[in-house]
């Protein structure tokens, strides 16, 4: 079995974490996550709109909703 060396971290190219939340899922990345019921109670969304448009959104599959969280 090979010995592996120590990791050693270069601090001047440690990412910071904006740039780490633009890596984590790439283009329509958020979700957005209803309470209602339906067959289509979390949607993949290009962005996040403000509440009153995420709950619209959701209720069109997701009929009821009256909480709607976006997670990217």
């Amino acid at each position: 079995m090979k010995k592996l060396n120590k990791l050693n971290i270069n601090k001047g190219n440690v990412m910071k974490n904006e740039e780490l939340i633009l890596l984590r899922g790439g283009y329509g990345c958020c979700w957005l996550r209803c309470n209602g019921t339906g067959s289509n109670c979390s949607l993949p969304v290009a962005w996040c709109g403000n509440d009153h448009e995420n709950i619209d959104t959701c209720n069109i599959g997701c009929p009821g909703t009256t909480v709607a969280i976006c997670t990217c």
